[in-house]
């Protein structure tokens, strides 16, 4: 795997989803899987934010 690609190996969303709802399935203790989570759904959310369109008819007219 290229070194570039280390990082977002290491750091992508799924797997702490996947860690939460699979202890959650099993009630097993889930550590610290459901708040990276929740960061990971918070960020993927507030992030984008500044490029969203500015009105909901895409900035035409009336």
């Amino acid at each position: 795997m290229p070194g570039w690609l280390h990082g977002f190996a290491d750091h992508q969303p799924l797997t702490p989803v996947i860690e939460s709802l699979r202890a959650l399935l099993l009630a097993q203790p889930a550590g610290d899987a459901p708040w990276v989570a929740l960061a990971w759904c918070v960020a993927s959310v507030w992030c984008p934010w500044p490029w969203r369109p500015s009105s909901s008819n895409g900035g035409r007219g009336r």
